[in-house]
């Protein structure tokens, strides 16, 4: 199947689903991922076979340095590097931030890359320990999705609701 075969079977988005996708992380983009205690990582080796992988920290651990630029820290984990890899052999990478409570999701493609520089280590220390490497994502889109609430969840609280 193409894309304008695919199209065809689908109707078109709607205004609200277009407009939702920006090419920064603005404003409440940004507030997002500062309550953000948890995203996924998607990425993909130079074969293209992808991976998911979990990241997590105090809210806050992914520093938004510029409207197009994100820093994830490399916590301590399972010494695998398989997403850290794949970011050296396929810059292309998605963020997905979650919020406990908040039933919208943001997504974050970009470009990622690398850096093991101690300055910018520095910036992202927890109780005096820098990461051992840090990726920059350079944003390219960013979509913020409500998903359907689950039976008795509780309103948003991202947006002003209650």
């Amino acid at each position: 199947m193409n894309s304008p075969a695919l199209e065809s079977i689908y109707a078109t988005p709607s205004e609200l689903a277009i407009a939702k996708q920006l090419d920064h992380v603005d404003a409440h983009a940004a507030y997002f991922i500062a309550q953000s205690p948890f995203l996924v990582l998607a990425t993909s080796d130079s074969e293209g076979r992808c991976d998911a992988s979990p990241r997590g920290d105090a809210p806050g651990f992914v520093r938004v340095a510029s409207e197009r630029l994100l820093q994830l820290p490399d916590r301590p984990g399972n010494n695998r590097v398989d997403s850290l890899r794949n970011v050296t052999a396929n810059p292309g990478v998605g963020l997905l931030f979650f919020v406990p409570g908040v039933i919208e999701t943001l997504r974050v493609n970009g470009r990622g890359r690398l850096s093991t520089e101690p300055t910018l280590l520095a910036r992202l220390a927890v109780d005096g320990k820098p990461p051992r490497s840090r990726t920059a994502r350079r944003s390219h889109r960013t979509a913020l999705t409500r998903a359907p609430p689950p039976q008795g969840a509780q309103p948003s609280k991202a947006n002003g609701e209650t």
